[in-house]
This record gives structure tokens, C-alpha cells and sequence, in this order.
């Protein structure tokens, strides 16, 4: 018994622990999952070369600045522009593109950066709008499987409580027959 015990302690705390970063987890995202103009940043560069990178549904534009290297990607692009909108930035043209702020800190170290919005001088390759109205679906796919598993991990933790309830010398003087007493 306990034995029984001890193993519904140790899933008890590994069920608490995963519900509530989980759940804090989840809470950063809804409040800063969505892109507006208040939580990215605009910056601005001088194009060297526009790249394809990858293929099929991993496919993603490369553009290699002055300022930045190769550090600007568009992910899945042709959910916003057409490939040749992208190619037919012209080396030394100026593009502005905004970034989320949660990238800025660690900006210089990352290999790479989403930008959510690209113009050059001339016309707006893709806007912000478009950009957050792609990534509201993944998001709202990716808030529903959060609150499944909080769920199902809260799920755990009561049963896990109730096992441990069931097996406690509490409950068990509380159900005890009265002719047992003696």
C-alpha cells in the first residue's frame, strides 16, 4: 500500500508541475500571442539578395541585408505574396520590416528573425494585418491543444488527490464500522 501510495505522490507533483507551466504558459501566450503595432517594431535596410530557402511547406525567403546579414525570414511566404513579389526586390533597394519585440533582446544572437511586415519604397509586399490574420488560426489551434492538455493534466492531479484520499488513514477511521472500534 504504500508503494501505491508513493507512486500517485510522484505523478500528483509531475501532474502539478506540467498543469501549472502549462497554464502560465498558456496565459503569456493569449496575452501576447497577438501581433499589433504595439508589441513589434519597425526597422529599416538596404537589400543585398532576396533567397528561397527550403521547399514545399518548410520553404522560406532569405533576405540578406547590409545592415543584418542574412538574419531576415519570411516563413511560409506564399501565404502572403506570390514568389516573384518577393524576388523582384532589387539589390540596394530600401525595405522597412517590423519584428514582434520578443525577438529584440536576443536579436544579435539568433541565427535568424521573422519579420511579420515588409514594404520596399515603392509598394507593401505583405502587411502586418495579413500576417496576423494567417497566424490567428495557428494560434487558435495552438490555444485549444494548451487548454486540452491543462485539462487533461488537472484531470490527473484530482485523480491522483482522490487516490491519495481513498488510501489515507483518514478515510479509513472515517469509514470504519462502529463494531471494529473495539
Amino acid at each position: 500500500m504504500k508503494n501505491k501510495r508513493s507512486k500517485y505522490i510522484v505523478v500528483l507533483v509531475v501532474s502539478c508541475v506540467f498543469f501549472f507551466s502549462i497554464c502560465a504558459n498558456l496565459v503569456t501566450v493569449i496575452v501576447y500571442g497577438n501581433i499589433t503595432l504595439n508589441n513589434t517594431t519597425e526597422f529599416s535596410a538596404t537589400v543585398k539578395n532576396v533567397l528561397v530557402r527550403g521547399s514545399g511547406d518548410n520553404e522560406s525567403i532569405i533576405i540578406v541585408t547590409e545592415e543584418y546579414g542574412d538574419k531576415l525570414n519570411v516563413f511560409q511566404p506564399y501565404n502572403f505574396a506570390e514568389k516573384e513579389v518577393f524576388l523582384s526586390i532589387e539589390e540596394g533597394e530600401k525595405i522597412t520590416f517590423r519584428i514582434e519585440d520578443s525577438w529584440l533582446e536576443s536579436f544579435e544572437e539568433q541565427p535568424f528573425i521573422n519579420i511579420v511586415q515588409l514594404r520596399t519604397e515603392t509598394s507593401e509586399i505583405f502587411s502586418l494585418v495579413n500576417y496576423a490574420n494567417y497566424t490567428e488560426s495557428e494560434f487558435n489551434y495552438s490555444v485549444a491543444g494548451a487548454k486540452l492538455i491543462c485539462i487533461a493534466f488537472f484531470g490527473i492531479v484530482v485523480f491522483c488527490v482522490y487516490k491519495l484520499y481513498k488510501t489515507s488513514r483518514y478515510y479509513k477511521k472515517r469509514t470504519q464500522p462502529d463494531w471494529c472500534k473495539f
